[in-house]
């Protein structure tokens, strides 16, 4: 698939580290707020600070290393782009 090609390979078709971390982290916190609305659903429980913090700290550390990655791609293909291959 051209998608996972292109965000999470590099140009030389190896795995991207960095691209990798930063999906299993997206993946991750999507998980992680789907169970706390439910089990507190389920529980019956108002908010759950502590839960609700270490989202959002899972939710903004996604965020960095998303940037990270785009930064990093654009970079390299300006690299490459400038040496003529």
């Amino acid at each position: 698939m051209k998608i996972i090609n292109d965000t999470l390979k590099t140009r030389d078709g190896r795995w991207d580290k960095q691209a990798l971390t930063m999906f299993t982290s997206f993946m991750l916190t999507i998980v992680l707020g789907v169970y706390i609305v439910i089990s507190s659903y389920f529980l019956k429980m108002p908010e759950n600070m502590s839960a609700e913090n270490v989202f959002n700290t899972f939710a903004v550390l996604t965020g960095a290393m998303s940037g990270t990655n785009i930064l990093n791609k654009l970079a390299n293909k300006t690299k490459i782009d400038t040496n003529g291959q």
